[in-house]
């Protein structure tokens, strides 16, 4: 709708969710709720009716869209460091609780959630099929049903997944803290191929015109690259 909704970190530990005019950059709406650093992207999923957000407080904030009026608040025992996604009238993430979850867009109620050994703070993608994708800081891999959060399968890596996940039709891409960039087998979790770079591998995967493009961090002995690759 011509609109640019983003989350707003501040010096002293708050934060802001904004919607700008995508042409202009003027200010359309602002709420000043979140008590915490917002790292989350915002997510909007129309159909429900719902924008959303996470911040370091814990907090998984909703509001109704495209009013904008304030909907509901989820919390968490860890920080929401990561992207949500929306799914089929569910918001999905995961926390510094060690969990993933899966909240109704509706009302904010726990539709399911998923124990993983650490952190959560990778940013999950579901395919169409409804299976949830995401990485936790115990490298591992995990594929979780979308409806009721049970454990479809996991892959271990050889270091912290952080990043955003990124799923095609066939295989499921993420990188991992042992620099490497993992594709795995969609309905299975077998490894399909790896990549090993320079540094921690922590970006999503951009999948464009036949390549791949990612992105690193870098460590304190390696700079961290930014990488294309192409079928051989």
């Amino acid at each position: 709708n011509g609109v640019c909704y983003i989350a707003v970190e501040y010096a002293d530990p708050s934060g802001s969710v904004a919607a700008l005019d995508a042409g202009t950059g003027d200010l359309r709406w602002i709420d000043h709720r979140p008590t915490d650093h917002p790292h989350s992207t915002v997510a909007v999923d129309r159909e429900a009716g719902r924008l959303v957000v996470g911040s370091n407080d814990g907090v998984c904030y909703a509001w109704s869209f495209p009013e904008l009026e304030r909907a509901w608040t989820f919390e968490t025992d860890g920080a929401i460091k990561g992207p949500v996604a929306v799914h089929d009238g569910l918001a999905v993430f995961g926390s510094w609780d060690g969990h993933v979850y899966g909240v109704d867009l509706a009302d904010g109620t726990e539709a399911w959630t998923f124990a993983a050994e650490e952190d959560v703070m990778s940013g999950p993608a579901v395919d169409p099929g409804g299976t949830v994708y995401v990485g936790s800081h115990d490298a591992r891999l995990y594929a979780l049903d979308a409806a009721t959060g049970e454990e479809r399968w996991r892959f271990q890596a050889g270091g912290w997944i952080i990043g955003s996940v990124t799923a095609t039709r066939e295989h499921v891409l993420a990188g991992a803290y042992d620099a490497r960039m993992y594709a795995l087998e969609a309905a299975t979790g077998e490894e399909a191929w790896s990549v090993e770079g320079r540094g921690h591998a922590t970006s999503a995967v951009l999948v464009d015109d036949g390549a791949l493009y990612y992105a690193e961090r870098a460590t304190e002995e390696r700079p961290g690259l930014l990488y294309r690759l192409v079928e051989a």
